[in-house]
């Protein structure tokens, strides 16, 4: 990819709310990590596995809501989380596999020119 060196990637986040998608949600977050370095999934109360465990020593944060709260809250605590670690930027993708990860890197150059 051709981003410049000067952008800070840091700056920007790959959120992932998921409840109960086991069979997508570590290769979706791999793949969205080897991306963006910063990405945060958001188990919403998921009872089909333990996301933390399927994600350990990945290097992708996992926050846990105990009980389903829908998908609007998953993606409030991943912003607050986002904001609190100084993050500027957030894209939002599915843990289903219904978005293709590869696809966050179509928003990393107009992230670039936004970055003033």
């Amino acid at each position: 990819m051709g981003q410049s060196s000067s952008f800070p990637l840091d700056h920007i986040w790959c959120a992932i709310p998921v409840h109960n998608n086991q069979a997508t949600v570590k290769s979706v977050a791999m793949e969205c990590h080897s991306i963006i370095p910063q990405v945060v999934v958001v188990d919403d109360g998921t009872t089909d596995a333990d996301v933390g465990e399927l994600l350990s020593g990945s290097g992708i944060e996992v926050l846990r809501h105990e009980k389903n709260r829908g998908k609007g809250e998953a993606i409030l605590t991943a912003l607050r989380h986002v904001e609190a670690q100084g993050g500027r930027f957030m894209i939002t993708i599915d843990g289903d596999g219904q978005h293709f990860p590869r696809d966050l890197e179509k928003f990393i150059p107009l992230l670039q020119e936004d970055d003033t």
